[in-house]
C-alpha cells in the first residue's frame, strides 16, 4: 500500500468494481423475459404462415372490392335505365298531346278539295 492510501470499506470497494465492470463491458444484458413475453414469443406465427394469411386476406379484400364495384355498376345502369324510361315516357306524352292538337286543327281547317282529311262542308246532299 502507498502511504497516502486509506484502507477501503466494503461499499467503496464494490462501487469501484462495478464502475470498472460497467466501463469495460459494452454489451448491456437484457433482463430475463417475463412469462407473458415468453408466451408471446411461443405463439408468434412463423413468417410463412403470416405471409399466407396476408395473401388470403388480400385476395378476399380484392374479391369484395370487385363485387362492390360490380354492384355499383349495376346500380348505375339501373338508374340510367330509369332516367331513359322517364324521358321516353315524357316524350310519348308530349307527342300524344301534339298529335291530338294536330288532329283538332285538321278537323277545323278549310279543305275545299278534300285532300287532307274529311271535309267540313257538304257540296252534295248525298255526301
Amino acid at each position: 500500500m502507498k502511504p497516502n492510501d486509506k484502507p477501503w470499506n466494503r461499499e467503496e470497494f464494490v462501487a469501484r468494481q462495478l464502475a470498472i465492470v460497467a466501463k469495460c463491458t459494452k454489451v448491456q444484458l437484457k433482463p430475463k423475459p417475463t412469462a407473458q413475453e415468453k408466451a408471446q414469443e411461443a405463439w408468434k406465427p412463423p413468417l410463412e404462415a403470416l405471409a399466407k394469411a396476408n395473401r388470403q386476406s388480400n385476395k378476399l379484400l380484392v374479391e369484395r372490392t370487385e363485387a362492390e364495384m360490380e354492384e355499383a355498376q349495376c346500380q348505375r345502369q339501373q338508374e340510367e335505365f330509369v332516367r331513359r324510361a322517364q324521358i321516353a315516357n315524357e316524350t310519348a306524352v308530349e307527342l300524344g298531346y301534339f298529335q291530338r292538337r294536330m288532329e283538332a286543327l285538321a278537323d277545323r281547317r278549310w279543305d275545299p278539295t278534300g285532300n287532307w282529311g274529311r271535309p267540313n262542308y257538304k257540296t252534295q246532299p248525298d255526301d
